[in-house]
């Protein structure tokens, strides 16, 4: 399963919730959202780490020129 399957599923999902009204939902309905929507935010979670250590290592680069920096003066 990829990010743009499950994009893709939800969205026709969607169409076939608006079509059947929200009175109709049934358990399935919100048992496929729930574990599409949580694949979604494990995909958003795992790129959010990603640009925390790709970020944090940027400062811990740019702090060793700033101490770099400092010494040579």
């Amino acid at each position: 399963m990829n990010l743009e399957q499950v994009l893709e599923d939800l969205k026709k999902l969607e169409e076939q919730l608006k079509s059947k009204g929200e009175e109709n939902y049934s358990e399935n309905d919100a048992k496929v959202i729930s574990e599409k929507a949580n694949f979604v935010l494990d995909l958003v979670q795992e790129e959010l780490l990603k640009i925390e250590k790709s970020n944090r290592a940027l400062l811990e680069e740019e702090l060793k020129e700033i101490d770099s920096k400092s010494e040579n003066e």
